[in-house]
């Protein structure tokens, strides 16, 4: 598995947009229309690992309740600070209301809508008795993180009772954190002691044990975090946001950067190696904000709306209401007209969300969590995303499916190395999607592409998404449709025609009507046309 990189990015300050929700000849339209509501997912990230991934990743349950391991190691030479168990007390199982920001675990219960209890068990510190040096040299080809958790886990089970962090009785400890008190790569200068690869094991990425003899249960799916991640936050003394990206990755889901910006493999003339899908602003991309509504919906965690033609019943168009992600969990699936959707998340569409400003999203509006991060959107407005979650098999299985009877190990030429996995990536190198189209992108309302970085060799500098990126009544921010947004769509037919990546045209249109204050959040009121 290749490292999961990092770049301190500089980004202009981005000027928020005030706006007045009911102008330039908008209303608030009241519905006509509920679209249908799909039930529990047939296919989560937990069920499509654990049930069709031969030897790959075994995730986090994201629903019920999980115990997870987090096992401090010190490292000879960078000795931890003697208040090291309590701040990472406080960061995994703490309050906003003490940290200023929430805690991992409060976070995921809030993210899931209470259906998700994370308790982390903070081990006592483990002792490597290696330094740096030592310990790269022990690891040989292995993973850093690998060698350590050999070393500290069976060092815990000698007095601890390890089933306890398999409630799934799947025969894997459900998840483990390693915090190692090294200093991560960007905060220290190591100067020449170690190789780049070595040097880049200095940093935070979750990662999945091959061995099943270290205890039983076994361990797997890790997460490798520097504990100087926990001072990072430029206004909180102890700051969480490294952490609960890295526990994102134990549910299952993916980086939502792209890893072509920073290998020099990739040539700078690509036009995709700068791209920034979701333009930064998702706690799956830059650590920022709550997880969006794909995200959610790929964990389980919400059961979006709905829309195909029978929906159209009265005629071309339809006015529905929208409550905001954050505080509702609503979300709205439309995929092409006369798909044949299956009603998960691993499919091609498109996905609307309300995005709010209110609960998670509050804590990072407006403001830069350390420099060189782009602030938070600090207004409501519609984000939408092109999806493309479709699978594919890794083992000689031809093409990509979004139907879960195609996916299972009878499938491929070759089961036992074979597995199945999402066919697209939001780094371009990596997709397997048509056109190396990304796994969700971002449309910005404004119409232009900007989150393709196209400037990158000239200014220096990655521009993440502001508040022009959302959808909003006014003339320049309310409509969408796949012909005016070509330049976000990868499949584009002779005529100029932008395509979904199966090669569907996808048939409609969208317009904010308004968008209003609601209880705790906001509602939206949006009309669906038939193009």
């Amino acid at each position: 598995m290749k490292k999961r990189p990092f770049l301190l990015l500089l980004l202009p300050i981005l000027a928020s947009c005030q706006i007045d929700f009911l102008t330039d000849g908008f209303s608030y339209l009241s519905a006509n229309a509920v679209p249908i509501r799909l039930g529990e997912s047939p296919v989560t990230y937990y069920t499509f690992f654990d049930q069709t991934d031969a030897g790959g990743k075994n995730c986090l349950p994201p629903t019920g309740k999980s115990n997870v391991l987090v096992l401090p190691v010190e490292i000879d030479g960078y000795p931890f600070p003697d208040s090291i168990i309590d701040d990472l007390e406080a960061v995994y199982n703490g309050t906003s209301a003490t940290l200023g920001y929430p805690s991992v675990s409060e976070f995921y219960s809030v993210s899931s809508y209470g259906r998700k209890e994370l308790d982390f068990e903070i081990a006592p510190v483990y002792e490597l008795g290696l330094d740096l040096k030592e310990s790269f040299e022990e690891a040989g080809r292995e993973r850093l993180s690998n060698f350590v958790l050999s070393r500290a886990l069976p060092f815990y089970a000698k007095s601890h009772d390890l089933s306890s962090f398999d409630l799934d009785e799947d025969g894997y400890i459900d998840a483990i954190a390693i915090v190692y008190s090294a200093p991560d790569y960007q905060s220290h200068d190591y100067g020449s002691s170690f190789s780049s690869d070595d040097a880049s094991e200095l940093w935070a990425y979750t990662y999945y044990a091959s061995s099943s003899s270290l205890s039983s249960p076994s361990p797997r799916a890790h997460s490798w975090i520097s504990s100087t991640f926990l001072y990072k936050g430029a206004n909180l003394s102890l700051d969480p946001h490294t952490f609960i990206h890295e526990t994102g990755h134990l549910f299952g889901l993916e980086d939502y950067y792209s890893y072509d910006r920073s290998d020099a493999s990739v040539p700078s003339s690509d036009p995709e190696k700068y791209r920034s899908p979701l333009g930064m602003l998702d706690m799956m991309d830059y650590g920022l904000l709550d997880h969006n509504a794909w995200s959610k919906f790929a964990l389980g965690w919400i059961e979006p709306w709905y829309v195909d033609e029978s929906c159209f019943r009265l005629g071309e168009e339809i006015t529905v209401e929208l409550k905001d992600l954050e505080t509702s969990g609503e979300a709205i699936v439309i995929p092409a007209r006369g798909s044949d959707y299956k009603g998960h998340a691993f499919d091609e569409f498109m996905m609307i969300e309300l995005f709010a400003p209110v609960g998670l999203n509050s804590f990072d509006a407006g403001k830069s969590y350390q420099a060189g991060y782009p602030k938070g959107y600090t207004m409501p407005g519609l984000r939408i995303y092109h999806v493309d979650a479709r699978m594919v098999g890794k083992g000689n299985y031809s093409g990509v499916s979004s139907d879960p009877a195609d996916i299972a190990w009878g499938h491929l030429d070759n089961p036992i190395n074979g597995h199945f996995d999402v066919a697209a990536s939001n780094t371009a190198s990596r997709s397997e999607a048509p056109s190396r189209a990304p796994l969700i992108s971002l449309i910005e309302a404004e119409g232009k592409n900007t989150l393709k970085n196209e400037n990158y060799e000239s200014t220096g500098r990655l521009f993440g998404a502001d508040n022009r990126a959302l959808f909003y009544p006014d003339a320049n921010h309310a409509h969408f449709s796949m012909d005016d947004f070509a330049p976000f769509f990868a499949n584009i037919d002779p005529s100029g025609k932008a395509l979904m990546n199966d090669g569907s045209e996808w048939g409609y249109s969208i317009r904010v009507n308004g968008i209003k204050k609601s209880g705790d959040g906001y509602s939206a009121s949006i009309t669906i046309s038939l193009d």
